[in-house]
């Protein structure tokens, strides 16, 4: 439910906007800054679930708790006929922060074959060559700049933190197997890949706000 009392006290005082962006999930807050830094415009971001609170969306581990409850839409498929019929959950934020707070921080931006499909479906300007320049200019990663990553950006990004979840057998069975590379959307075999999360200083960063991480 939109507080649009409370949009008028912190908007404008004639209660309009320059821009309104509808979803405040992962990208929403940060159309928003980049609207509002660059145009010096008012904007108004609507956000269909809560906001969420600090005990709530902060801790890694009750990742597990927010799915299915209030922050999640609870979609489901139809039955699949590839699965005796069965559904598949469709996980997908309700809250301040979209599908940011219902993962585990881990940050994934699609292998290069994804995009290269949706060439041959007619996405032109959508290859990976094309869209990687813009993940680069996101991202401020703490292991400084390379091919495959960019830094002073709005995005903190590190290697995850978690030695579980970089587990070298793990890696070096998929380097073998040739799905992953140098890093894990690069499509290179050359060496063992390092899986990243969007944290910074122990804190997760990509849910609208900044929360601690407990690694």
């Amino acid at each position: 439910m939109v507080d649009w009392q409370a949009a008028r006290r912190t908007g404008p005082p004639d209660g309009t906007f320059d821009y309104m962006i509808v979803g405040g999930g992962a990208s929403g807050p940060a159309i928003a800054n980049r609207l509002s830094a660059q145009s010096g415009g008012s904007v108004l971001m609507l956000e269909a679930g809560v906001s969420g609170t600090a005990s709530e969306v902060g801790a890694v581990g009750a990742v597990v708790r927010r799915r299915g409850s209030e922050m999640d839409w609870q979609f489901a498929t139809e039955p699949q006929a590839g699965m005796r019929r069965r559904t598949t959950v469709l996980e997908q934020g309700k809250v301040l922060g979209g599908g940011t707070v219902l993962n585990a921080m881990m940050y994934v931006r699609g292998n290069r074959r994804n995009f290269e499909m949706w060439i041959a479906l007619g996405a032109d300007g959508w290859s990976y060559e094309e869209v990687l320049p813009y993940f680069r200019r996101s991202e401020d990663f703490e292991g400084g700049a390379s091919a495959y990553h960019g830094v002073g950006g709005p995005l903190r990004i590190r290697v995850c933190p978690d030695s579980a979840m970089r587990s070298a057998h793990f890696q070096n069975a998929a380097v073998e197997l040739g799905d992953v590379g140098p890093e894990c959307d690069s499509m290179a075999a050359d060496r063992k890949a390092e899986p990243a999360a969007s944290i910074s200083t122990s804190r997760r960063t990509a849910n609208g706000r900044v929360q601690r991480a407990r690694y």
